[in-house]
């Protein structure tokens, strides 16, 4: 048996995000002090992705989440099931610290209820605006009261939750790519939009802007990478982006791309990034396109300003601002000697204020604390 301490992580997501992709990020980090056991949903895409790039031991349950079909019936006894299944793993496994990837997971919450002795943390990824008030006040309650830390990962997450020590601030790890050594290959024309098809993201603004910006650019295209997560809402949605793409007449000059789990390459073959998201409590993405040098246009939605210095490794627009928007993107289409400037000062800024001093080893000390707590 090893002697490393074991953490088991709870992981809801059914595909990679980049909440899996941090916790990942940070468990390669500190496998030489622990030994991390994850969680996923049954037939989850994310578990045969994180299998493909690690050895992580990985378990399955069969996970539902709150919806507003016939299935949320089921959602508080497969809870209780759940939490019944993980409390056999703890014993079993000798697990040292149970670690929940979002507060949404209330597996931990439910085996405090039950009296159950063990540590717990959980992490916070979304910013309430996201949700119902009163659904989103009940899981902060909720987590705590049972969590020994809850990590947020940003400042203005930190923010909306009550100012108490248990809480406290890490940023969120990029995982690095099998490509880092590719040389950027910017051909001027391109425009990143990476993000999963999701309502809210800011694909239907950046179609938006991009029409417009279009006009005076027509050698641009807009390369959108992302996931409709196998739901039906989100198909859905998809098809009223194209739709609206053959509206604007700019269809012709959208490329649409799936889930890539090799992203160094998109960042690399972009000139220019774009989010345009309407609520983000940190943005992967942005650190990402950053670290990879690409310049980023982005909405000031929350966690992109503390990632992206506006006007130096990139811009920041207004929530919902499509004429900022258009205008940010013209600027940078425009100057190519702004675009390469903005980019190697991000890929600096990246390096410094979200390595491994102020992500994974801030975990570590956090696992080390809660280890020693009695």
């Amino acid at each position: 048996m090893s002697s490393r301490r074991r953490i088991l992580v709870i992981e809801n997501s059914r595909q990679v995000t980049g909440a899996l992709k941090s916790i990942v990020a940070m468990a390669e980090d500190l496998r030489d002090d622990f030994e991390f056991i994850f969680i996923f949903p049954s037939n989850s895409a994310a578990r045969s992705w994180i299998q493909s790039r690690t050895n992580i031991r990985v378990i399955e349950l069969p996970m539902l989440e709150i919806s507003k079909s016939w299935r949320a019936v089921f959602y508080i006894p497969v809870l209780f099931i759940n939490a019944l299944r993980v409390k056999r793993i703890i014993s079993r496994d000798k697990i040292d610290i149970v670690h929940s990837n979002d507060l949404y997971n209330l597996i931990g919450p439910v085996l405090r209820s039950f009296g159950v002795k063990f540590k717990y943390i959980c992490h916070a990824r979304f910013l309430p605006s996201g949700f119902p008030s009163w659904l989103y006040n009940y899981w902060v309650n909720r987590q705590l009261s049972a969590a020994d830390k809850l990590i947020v990962v940003s400042d203005v997450l930190k923010s909306k939750l009550p100012d108490v020590p248990k809480v406290i601030r890490i940023y969120d790890r990029m995982l690095l790519s099998s490509s880092d050594n590719i040389k950027p290959n910017r051909p001027g024309n391109i425009i990143l939009y990476m993000a999963n098809i999701i309502p809210g993201k800011g694909h239907d603004h950046a179609i938006q802007a991009f029409a417009k910006a279009h006009e005076k650019f027509p050698s641009w295209k807009l390369r959108i990478v992302g996931s409709d997560m196998g739901l039906e809402k989100n198909r859905q949605y998809l098809s009223q982006l194209k739709s609206m793409a053959i509206r604007l007449a700019v269809d012709s000059f959208i490329e649409w791309n799936d889930f890539v789990s090799d992203v160094a390459i998109e960042y690399k073959n972009a000139d220019i990034f774009a989010n345009f998201s309407s609520s983000e409590s940190f943005s992967m993405t942005c650190l990402e396109a950053q670290y990879y040098g690409c310049c980023a246009v982005a909405t000031s939605s929350g966690g992109p300003a503390e990632i992206i210095s506006d006007g130096h490794s990139g811009i920041l627009v207004p929530v919902n601002d499509v004429a900022a928007m258009t205008a940010a993107l013209e600027k940078l289409m425009r100057d190519s000697q702004l675009r390469e400037s903005m980019g190697s000062n991000g890929a600096k800024l990246v390096r410094e204020r979200f390595g491994p001093a102020n992500t994974s080893g801030m975990l570590r000390n956090v696992y080390m604390v809660t280890f020693a707590s009695s």
